[in-house]
């Protein structure tokens, strides 16, 4: 009888280091024991085309890769039926694990997931919040209201009220934030080098930066708008 396991589990949002990518790279081969017959490979996808290096060594050796790799996989495995993948999912950082028992998946799966949340990134609480659907929801309920004053749209949009800026500007930046976002804070990363410039390494803390200043100025806005005048 041939018995095939297969665990997953979700990860907490991780850029690796090339160094930290080793250590991982380690583990994973580690897990298998004293086996000879072990291959690991990370497979990339860079600008349509799609790279596969079997050692760290290729990895540096390659010059022309941008600053930081956000389509990855490192697959680690012994035949196609017992291995170790990290990889995305829809977006979605996740580890698999299939092999021969519970045991061997379930501690495969909880040593990725462990390395994972000890260089988890600050805002991985943050990156799977549902941000379009959240500024579609905002743009829906602003536009309700603004037809609910009997005042016709393109007239309030063309001379807006302090609160129909404030709730222009919290609107926009919502939807910046969640187009950027798979960029300015990805989920699985490889960071290949530094970032060069200030405002290219920091851009995701900026963007959210204004997102959080545009909905106070929104809130300070609606807020004076509703004061009953004396």
């Amino acid at each position: 009888m041939d018995r095939q396991v297969e665990r997953s589990q979700k990860l907490a949002a991780t850029v690796l280091s090339v160094d930290e990518l080793g250590i991982l790279w380690k583990l994973c081969i580690d897990h298998f024991g004293d086996d000879k017959f072990v291959i690991t490979r990370l497979i990339v996808k860079v600008s349509g085309e799609r790279l596969t290096f079997e050692s760290l060594d290729e990895l540096s050796a390659c010059a022309d890769l941008p600053d930081q790799l956000y389509d990855y996989r490192l697959w680690t495995y012994k035949t196609i039926a017992h291995g170790i993948s990290i990889h995305s999912v829809l977006g979605t950082p996740v580890v698999a694990a299939t092999g021969p028992n519970v045991a061997w998946c379930a501690g495969a799966v909880d040593m990725v997931a462990t390395f994972a949340r000890n260089h988890g990134q600050w805002y991985s609480w943050f990156s799977s919040a549902p941000l379009f659907r959240l500024a579609l929801g905002m743009g829906v309920l602003g536009l309700f209201v603004i037809q609910d004053t009997g005042v016709p749209v393109l007239t309030v949009l063309a001379q807006p009220t302090p609160a129909v800026a404030g709730w222009l500007a919290a609107l926009s930046a919502l939807s910046f934030l969640s187009a950027m976002r798979a960029r300015a804070f990805p989920r699985l990363a490889i960071r290949v080098r530094e970032r060069r410039g200030y405002i290219q390494k920091y851009v995701g803390e900026l963007g959210l930066l204004f997102t959080v200043l545009s909905f106070v100025a929104a809130v300070i806005s609606i807020y004076i708008s509703l004061r009953p005048a004396h």
